[in-house]
């Protein structure tokens, strides 16, 4: 356990070994994106330090929290402080967790974060969570004088993600109107802006439970708007067409993610925040995370020049892969297909296919062709029809109707999205996101 600390007896302690088996169910709420883990069911082989539930004896008791979206952030557990007096306590990322892992707890955000508790208090732990950082492995540790224990990694906290698949489609309609449509039965939803940039819907910045579409009006300026007027943000976007992404990459807070207009360079913001670089590189749109090495820490990819999909890694460096796009706006969220854990990119090629891309950490690339016939223009991923997997949807080249691929992986069929009888129109220059 990183900066806990080790058992020791003495004063006034108690005697007795921590035997702790707990059994952490991750949920992944409808409405909410980012992984959102709670604790489901526990048992205690006998009374010990430290109880998840149905041990009122115990020391310190880690008690059931119900999943709380906030951006990227979920609450993990409620942590009581059951000793007969002052306690500090200490949870940390033990052994295994994913490096994008960060620990929230009365104002402390590290790997390690402790608090002082009186008799009976109670102070809630939160874990920003990529990802690709799951399952976090949480260890707890407390000290009152000469009274000291630590239960390390005693909890498997297993954190779900949807991504972006959670998030309703962003579109420009045909009148090229800010608009989003949560799923085939739903009505569409307009802004009242038109952008000339877009991003999907991916995070909800400011906790009224509706997620925050990123935009461009004129492929300079930044803004949010999840329907309340919008607001703008700090930075200057290179140019069009691009794409935007909001989210936490490289222990980074949650922040929209783009190419900046001088250096290219992809930079970050957060609402009322002051613009600062993620990468040093040539980006003209932002795709997305996804763990292309298998570490457990996931990367950032971008369109960079010629319309090639590159790799940022967390220590800087940069690698181009070989799979381009038709235009810089035709690529869309990385999603798992398959259930293998690999996150692969779909996107529009050159010969207006919908390539399902997998790219490997040295830049080599497999495509899957899934669909033919489809505009140059952005692709999104989407749990469509609530069938638990991710389907792609894009632009038809013919007649600018929205179409959605189903059953990705196994046996890809193409379908046309229709709202009241009618098929859904896209102004193909924003593209959806």
């Amino acid at each position: 356990m990183r900066g806990a600390p080790r058992r020791r007896r003495g004063g006034g302690g108690r005697a007795g070994t921590v035997v702790l088996l707990a059994v952490v169910v991750g949920v992944l709420a409808a409405a909410t994106v980012g992984p959102v883990a709670s604790f489901g069911v526990a048992s205690v082989d006998r009374p010990s330090d430290v109880a998840v539930v149905g041990d009122a004896n115990a020391t310190v008791g880690l008690d059931p929290a119900a999943s709380a979206s906030a951006g990227e952030s979920s609450q993990v557990l409620n942590v009581t402080n059951r000793f007969g007096e002052r306690l500090a306590v200490t949870v940390a990322l033990a052994d295994g967790s994913g490096g994008d892992a960060t620990l929230s707890m009365a104002g402390e955000r590290g790997d390690s974060v402790t608090a002082a508790l009186a008799a009976g208090e109670s102070v809630r732990v939160d874990a920003s969570v990529d990802c690709d950082a799951a399952p976090l492995h949480v260890a707890v540790g407390a000290t009152s004088g000469s009274f000291e224990f630590d239960a390390d990694r005693v909890v498997d906290v297993t954190g779900s993600c949807g991504g972006d698949a959670t998030s309703p489609l962003v579109y420009a309609n045909a009148n090229g109107v800010l608009a989003t449509l949560a799923g085939p039965n739903a009505t569409p939803e307009t802004y009242g802006v038109q952008p000339a940039v877009i991003g999907p819907a991916s995070v909800d910045f400011d906790g009224d439970g509706a997620n925050d579409i990123p935009y461009s009006p004129d492929g300079s300026t930044l803004a949010l708007t999840d329907g309340d007027g919008g607001r703008a943000l700090n930075g200057t976007l290179y140019g069009t067409p691009s794409r935007l992404w909001a989210g936490a990459w490289n222990g980074s807070d949650t922040a929209l993610h783009y190419p900046q207009a001088s250096s290219k360079d992809v930079y970050r913001v957060a609402p009322d925040g002051a613009p600062e670089r993620a990468v040093v590189t040539k980006a003209k749109a932002v795709v997305g995370r996804a763990d292309v090495d298998a570490d457990g820490a996931s990367e950032l990819l971008f369109v960079g020049g010629s319309q090639q999909i590159r790799i940022a890694f967390p220590d800087g460096s940069t690698v181009k892969s070989s799979a381009g796009a038709a235009t810089t706006n035709a690529v869309g969220s990385p999603a798992d297909f398959d259930g293998d854990g690999e996150r692969r990119v779909p996107l529009v090629d050159g010969s207006n296919n919908v390539q399902i891309a997998a790219i490997d950490a040295d830049g080599s690339v497999t495509e899957t062709k899934i669909a033919s016939g489809a505009a140059k223009t952005g692709v999104a991923t989407l749990d469509w029809d609530g069938d638990g997997t991710p389907e792609v949807l894009y632009v038809g080249n013919s007649e600018d109707h929205l179409r959605y691929v189903d059953d990705v992986a196994s046996d890809p069929t193409t379908h046309t999205v229709t709202v009241n009888g009618s098929a859904v129109t896209v102004d193909r220059a924003t593209g959806i996101a």
